[in-house]
């Protein structure tokens, strides 16, 4: 019964969200528009009787409508930080690759490729897959030749700026 009412309640303040701003403009028109208007509509004496109400759903509206202006505003800056600290870590991987790493990835900048057949059932390939270096780009493979596996863009990049870390130990 609880966890009902809970969910209600959140479905209803996300259907909310969506007319929010129509709801603020009536509201403000309610408690501060034209006498004619508000008569007009029949609502000067509800809206007499209950300002203190309608004022109060005033306040959080607003409340909302804020909170989400400033969820966007750091949004962005937020996200550009966490991306910035994942093309960090991802460098930092690339800086200690094993020999083996090295040889399958020194063919993709070698032959300016960002496409190779590789054994899907190899354990180093499974590893650079799951780093987010490499990924498969199809489910469908060959025994002989293998699956493609596609180099990720950044680490295509990161690679052909830094040559380097190709070379052998």
């Amino acid at each position: 019964m609880g966890y009902e009412l809970i969910a209600n309640a959140l479905a209803w303040i996300r259907l909310l969200q969506r007319y929010l701003w129509g709801f603020i403009a009536v509201l403000a028109l309610l408690l501060w528009g034209p006498q004619w208007l508000v008569s007009g509509l029949g609502m000067s004496a509800i809206v007499s009787q209950h300002r203190l109400y309608f004022g109060l759903l005033l306040a959080v509206f607003l409340g909302m409508v804020l909170s989400d202006l400033i969820s966007l505003t750091f949004r962005g800056p937020i996200n550009h930080l966490e991306q910035a600290k994942w093309r960090r870590h991802k460098a930092k991987r690339l800086h200690d690759l094993t020999a083996h790493e090295k040889r399958i990835l020194r063919r993709y900048i070698d032959q300016n490729t960002r496409t190779q057949y590789l054994n899907i059932a190899d354990g180093v390939v499974t590893g650079l897959v799951h780093e987010e270096i490499l990924y498969r780009s199809t489910n469908i493979g060959h025994l002989s030749i293998g699956f493609a596996y596609n180099i990720q863009p950044w680490a295509f990049d990161y690679l052909r700026q830094h040559p380097e870390l190709l070379n052998s130990a």
